[in-house]
């Protein structure tokens, strides 16, 4: 593999130069975030596997929480797939969306949609609290060595000095189904849950993530997205979403 420059793509190595032929000959098709949304809900219906969740969401990274936090966008365009943090975490979702001024760093771990959250007796699963404890490490080893979290992400953190930019970190885990929430002690349990979490730490069930989607908050924008992998300490370019 080796790597082409180009103005666009500063952080990114193409496979060869057809796959940069595609990403500057592809056509932006900008599909309303309601299509997104169906399309996301009829995979959630089907209980897919985290896998097949992974590979859905990596063909459609619209789809992913908050790709949009700051005006100017994903910086760098790009979305990573299995985002090592050191060699102690690895992110299902990782990227950087800036303005001006801040920089979020968001990290994305999914669930399989058909994940229990709540036990019979109405206490949260063992699976479910291993998944939060899971997105509570990254955040406490972020927020402490935030300029290391810049470094894992390879030429796309370059040129950002924490001292200069307002560095924010948030980690969003998605699990479960909102039809879980059918008793009232689920529904005060949840509420305690979202109320009690670092402001950093997002959850959502796919019904939310869905809903969001289809009211439009998590709009597309008319830019193409790389989603890449990160191998030999450089971002490797897996598909190109116009």
């Amino acid at each position: 593999m080796r790597r082409i420059k180009s103005e666009q793509c500063w952080c990114v190595e193409f496979t060869d130069d057809a796959q940069k032929h595609e990403y500057e000959k592809a056509r932006i098709e900008r599909r309303p975030a309601s299509e997104l949304g169906n399309q996301l809900r009829t995979l959630v219906d089907s209980d897919p596997s985290e896998e097949t969740v992974q590979r859905f969401s990596e063909k459609n990274p619209r789809c992913l929480p908050w790709t949009g936090y700051y005006h100017h966008g994903l910086r760098g365009d790009v979305v990573i797939s299995k985002l090592p943090l050191q060699n102690d975490y690895v992110t299902d979702f990782a990227y950087m969306s800036a303005n001006s001024q801040s920089i979020m760093i968001i990290c994305v771990e999914i669930e399989r949609p058909g994940k229990k959250i709540f036990r019979k007796d109405g206490n949260f699963t063992a699976g479910y609290l291993a998944a939060k404890q899971q997105v509570l490490d990254w955040n406490f080893w972020a927020q402490h060595n935030i300029r290391s979290a810049f470094k894992c992400f390879g030429k796309l953190g370059q040129f950002l000095a924490p001292d200069i930019y307002n560095v924010k970190m948030h980690c969003i885990l998605v699990v479960g189904r909102r039809s879980e929430l059918s008793t009232r002690k689920r529904q005060e349990r949840w509420s305690t849950e979202d109320a009690t979490l670092p402001k950093s730490i997002e959850i959502m069930t796919y019904d939310r993530l869905i809903d969001l989607l289809e009211s439009g908050f998590y709009a597309p924008d008319n830019k193409k997205i790389l989603v890449c992998s990160y191998r030999d300490r450089a971002l490797k370019v897996k598909h190109i979403t116009a």
